[in-house]
């Protein structure tokens, strides 16, 4: 039998769906014509990344392809995200919160104030 690297990949997920895999994930193959080979000779669900140049995932979908998983593009726009809110924090142009800061005046609730505040202290 040929090492593992030189198998096809319909060899590689036949094994693999042998020994129990639940469905097979092909990297890179996004190309509708390969897609659509793999979807018709694997007997299990495909899996394949989506990102930027493929297909839609209505596409992929018709194609025969059971499963997608997003690229890393989603993650990195999260990061940068986070990074320029953090950054408009730090040089304090602007602050990012998750909802409306208290007006001043106002009074904190009983039992509910920020330890280290005296009762009664407003902001």
């Amino acid at each position: 039998m040929a090492p593992a690297a030189r198998r096809s990949p319909l060899e590689r997920s036949a094994a693999f769906l042998v020994a129990g895999a639940d469905g097979v994930f092909v990297p890179g193959a996004v190309d509708p014509g390969t897609v659509k080979t793999l979807a018709e000779g694997i007997e299990g669900p495909l899996n394949v990344m989506v990102g930027r140049g493929a297909p839609t995932v209505a596409e992929l979908a018709a194609l025969g392809l059971a499963r997608v998983s997003a690229d890393s593009g989603i993650a990195r726009a999260a990061h940068a995200l986070v990074r320029r809110a953090a950054g408009s924090c730090w040089s304090r142009r602007r602050t990012h919160t998750a909802r409306r800061p208290r007006p001043r005046g106002t009074q904190w609730a009983t039992g509910s104030r920020p330890s280290g505040l005296p009762r009664g202290a407003a902001l």
